[in-house]
């Protein structure tokens, strides 16, 4: 059985982690907003297609001015071009961080409950052999291992 995480994250790292983004969310949540599931399906979303269309608009829009609706505020518009900016930069490191911690997170969790299950296996084989003292482990293991089983 292969192992690639194979290095535990000290305990002090991961306070110091924690900390630094509790840090960096107190930092962020003042410039913040936060969008319910519904919004988030309902409004528009600007990606790396519409970026350039959105960026030469705002350019237009201040050069020619006589076109802007009344309705649209450009300096409303330019702090959403500075934030979109700004957010880019912290979600394309965000990411990457994200990516690696999730990564982690699963193949860790593959191997520890690969090599749970290669124990409940030999625990199951010891049970069947009448091997003394694996029946109580595998029965207290059994009641555990939820495959297979629906969720409650």
């Amino acid at each position: 059985m292969e192992n690639k995480n194979f290095a535990a994250i000290p305990a002090d790292v991961t306070i110091q982690v924690v900390e630094k983004l509790k840090e960096i969310n107190a930092l962020l949540s003042p410039y913040c907003v936060t969008l319910t599931n519904q919004q988030r399906k309902e409004i528009s979303k600007m990606g790396d297609g519409t970026l350039a269309f959105v960026q030469k608009a705002f350019e237009f829009a201040q050069a020619q001015p006589e076109f802007l609706p009344s309705y649209v505020d450009i300096e409303q518009w330019r702090i959403d071009m500075m934030d979109v900016d700004s957010v880019r930069k912290i979600d394309s490191v965000l990411v990457k961080v994200d990516e690696q911690v999730s990564d982690t997170r699963v193949q860790a969790g593959h191997e520890a409950l690969e090599a749970a299950l290669a124990y409940y296996h030999t625990v199951t084989r010891a049970t069947t052999d009448g091997i003394a003292g694996a029946k109580p482990v595998h029965e207290e293991m059994k009641r555990r291992y939820t495959r297979g089983r629906k969720k409650e």
